[in-house]
């Protein structure tokens, strides 16, 4: 458990640093202040915000950088006496460097609403994160600054501008020296143009510059990097530069940032380090080991107010990060992932932090041959993290089997341990011995306010990233990973990195053939456990003025009435289920009911082709018109021709479509928040209560529709109503509106306990074939057989 080790050392020197009290001359106490932390959350489960507020008051924390104004983020800190940046994304600088109006409702609506007694102590806004980053190719050269000052005139117009500065935040290659030493330090020439006005303007405003440092980053990027010069233990490698002697890169860097300042004639811009620290994993530097090694000489460096050659004294600091952040881009390196030193492991830990169950998704032990692993390790890596497998990571020992394991549990994590997410095939299974190895942890994950805002994960258990893998000999490629080098290693070694990608052709057929299996399945079940309800209610919305119900014959054209189901029910769900899927990859997380309803629909109207003939037929039959399904389709066709069959299907669509898509939305939302709630996949009798109680207020609710579609559909070759709108009128003059309401009661028992047959029959129809899908071996013989 080395890394749990690490991050609680490192925070213990965090809160040594900011409740630190060092013996004045006269034996007074003096505080060392400055210290503060980026809090990033671009996570799979984020922390819930008023938990982290806490434990940073907890702890100590004065000063906390936010990287964007979120609502609910910012609010927690109200009532307390943290100081607080918060940020602009980069993606919203062209938006507000255009317009002033645009940048006063940001102000309104992140700034103005906090700033109020007992409210949030906002005193920084970054506009913009590392704007000028080489690799942005001048993406937001143009944009920055505008921005910067259509935001500082909107916080003065709001009567903020004597308490909050606005600052953008650099990355320290904004400035370059061409001989490495500080006084040769000068702003890169390509954004010379726009680091003038900027720089004018944070020495008028008495805003700071914000820099971020990474000693580790020179490192990273140059193979021929003085290692030692990254901390700050040892004299083995200096810079001497005018009569100043640079021990450690940090202050090489910041007294070159000087330099170039005092060279644009700037020399009094206060300076703040936005970002500095170093990452724990997914790098041959990056480990506890040499996290330790910096930051207690960094923080020892801190405390000791010595400051740089040129910069004497504090020098106030955000360390990075806060947490670890598993859906951060790796294209800067797998490190990207793993700066994070806080979560519970702080001296007080962060209190209310609910975790998933003590559970984990592992490779089964009934597995032998390790080289047919190689399709499910690509897709638990596409939507889980294994920047920890890389060659020196954390993980780099695992064997075989436990780089399998560990991928499959990250998976299985990042998706709520929802048991869909720990199949693979039939290769993995859920555990509760924890299968941590050495400094491998294999993580659980909390119930974050992520979970609860997203519902439920489904985009991951989707596939929609794939992997750059070759399956050759075993041998898995290894793109751009832990040390940047590009190799083949075994699957002992494997590690891949993610890229976008379309979903596989066979996984949508997979889909479409499960979904006609189980739909065929459930709707023959259904329709032959309820089809005398069926007749009695078609009999009692048939029936006019005083007309009785007649009791015999209540199986009459069921055998016909099958023939149409089978076909019916298999294309609905076979159409619905791969649709549902790709809608929920379009849809945002927040309106995946309109992917259930969408579906739903167009699952409707391809069944409706075989449905609406079928539906014809059997309520002819069940009103005693005809005494065989053979002798009414002849009947039908001869007397009224083809479009005999389809007799109603405009009132079939308007009943069924939003029948279909209401139900199965209903069913689907409900299912997804009981999952939630019950934090693990839901048995058969719970899927058969959810879809009683789908069926039932749908079926009420659609029931005028339904007697509308029935008097239309029975009408035969009489016409008695000439369309829709004439059969609500007549229905209306002749019956009254309580006629649309006739047959809800056996309609509602019919389709509630339909409801529940079908979904529970559907579910356990799915999870029977998911069960029994071919090994991952037998469908990636083809990828082999072509290398």
């Amino acid at each position: 458990m080395a890394r749990a080790e690490f991050l609680m050392w490192a925070f213990y020197m965090i809160l040594f640093l900011a409740h630190c009290q060092q013996q004045g001359g006269h034996g007074a106490a003096e505080t060392v202040p400055g210290i503060g932390v980026n809090w990033g959350a671009i996570a799979s489960h984020p922390m819930e915000p008023p938990i982290v507020v806490n434990m940073l008051k907890d702890n100590g924390i004065k000063k906390v950088k936010l990287f964007e104004a979120d609502s609910w983020t910012v609010s927690a800190f109200s009532g307390t006496d943290i100081e607080l940046m918060v940020g602009i994304p980069n993606d919203q600088l062209k938006k507000l460097s255009k317009s002033k109006g645009r940048a006063e409702d940001w102000v309104k609506h992140n700034v103005s609403k906090h700033m109020h007694d007992g409210g949030v102590n906002i005193r920084y806004v970054s506009v913009g994160n590392e704007a000028f980053l080489k690799s942005y190719n001048g993406s937001f050269i143009e944009t920055t600054f505008p921005a910067m000052e259509n935001i500082q005139r909107a916080i003065d117009k709001a009567g903020f501008g004597d308490k909050i500065k606005v600052t953008t935040a650099l990355n320290a290659d904004v400035y370059e020296s061409g001989s490495n030493k500080p006084s040769d330090g000068e702003f890169r020439k390509d954004i010379y143009d726009v680091m003038k006005p900027i720089v004018q303007f944070l020495d008028e405003k008495k805003s700071p510059f914000v820099v971020n440092i990474y000693p580790f980053l020179s490192l990273y990027q140059n193979e021929d990097f003085p290692k030692d010069f990254a901390f700050f233990d040892s004299p083995s490698r200096t810079i001497d530069d005018k009569n100043h002697h640079y021990n450690n890169m940090f202050d090489a860097n910041l007294d070159t940032l000087i330099w170039s300042l005092k060279k644009m004639g700037h020399p009094n811009v206060s300076i703040m380090i936005g970002e500095i620290g170093w990452p724990t994993d997914g790098d041959k530097n990056a480990n506890p080991k040499n996290a330790k090694r910096f930051y207690q000489g960094f923080l020892k460096k801190m405390a000791s107010k010595k400051g740089t050659p040129l910069h004497p004294g504090h020098i106030n600091t955000y360390l990075f990060s806060l947490f670890d952040e598993n859906k951060k881009s790796i294209a800067p390196g797998d490190f990207e992932r793993h700066w994070g030193k806080g979560e519970d492991k702080m001296p007080i830990g962060a209190k209310g932090v609910r975790y998933q169950e003590h559970k984990w998704c592992v490779l089964s032990k009934d597995v032998k041959n390790m080289s047919e692993l190689s399709e499910a390790l690509s897709y638990a890596c596409a939507g889980g993290d294994c920047t920890s497998l890389g060659p020196d990571c954390s993980c780099a020992d695992l064997n075989e089997a436990g780089n399998a394991s560990y991928a499959f549990n990250q998976y299985f994590q990042i998706n709520d341990q929802s048991v869909e997410a720990c199949d693979f095939n039939g290769v993995a299974t859920i555990v509760s011995e924890d299968p941590s190895k050495g400094s491998c942890i294999f993580p659980v994950a909390i119930i974050s306010s992520g979970t609860m805002l997203k519902w439920w994960s489904r985009w991951t258990l989707m596939g929609p990233l794939t992997l750059s893998v070759r399956v050759q000999d075993s041998a898995i490629s290894l793109p751009d990973g832990c040390t940047k080098r590009k190799q083949n290693l075994l699957l002992r070694n494997s590690f891949a990195s993610v890229s976008m990608g379309e979903e596989k052709p066979f996984d949508f057929l997979r889909t479409l053939f499960e979904g006609v299996i189980a739909g065929g399945t459930a709707g023959v079940v259904v329709e032959t456990a309820l089809y005398p309800i069926d007749t009695i209610k078609t009999r009692l919305q048939a029936a006019r003025g005083g007309e009785k119900l007649i009791l015999k014959g209540l199986y009459s054209g069921l055998a016909g009435n099958l023939a149409g189901v089978l076909p019916a029910s298999a294309l609905f769900v076979g159409v619905y289920e791969p649709i549902k899927q790709k809608l929920l990859r379009i849809f945002p997380e927040n309106l995946s009911a309109f992917a259930h309803l969408t579906a739903g629909a167009i699952g409707g109207i391809a069944a409706s082709l075989v449905r609406v003939p079928t539906e014809v037929v059997k309520q002819r039959m069940q009103t005693g018109q005809y005494t065989s399904a053979s002798g009414a389709v002849r009947f039908i066709a001869s007397k009224e021709g083809f479009k005999g069959f389809y007799a109603g299907y405009g009132s079939f669509l308007l009943r069924d479509l939003p029948f279909d898509a209401i139900q199965f939305c209903i069913y689907e939302q409900i299912r997804i928040g009981y999952k939630l709630a019950a934090r693990r996949d839901l048995n058969d009798p719970e899927n058969a209560i959810i879809g009683a109680f789908a069926g039932a207020l749908t079926g009420a609710i659609t029931t005028p529709l339904d007697v509308i579609k029935t008097r239309l559909m029975i009408q035969g070759s009489a016409n008695r109503y000439n369309g829709i709108v004439d059969c609500v009128q007549t229905i209306i003059k002749e019956e009254g509106p309580r006629a649309f309401l006739k047959g809800v009661g056996p309609r509602v028992l019919w389709i509630g306990i339909g409801g529940s047959i079908f979904f529970g029959v559907l579910e356990g129809t799915k999870r029977f074939l998911a069960e029994r899908r071919p090994t991952v071996a037998q469908y990636t013989n083809s990828e082999k057989s072509k290398d």
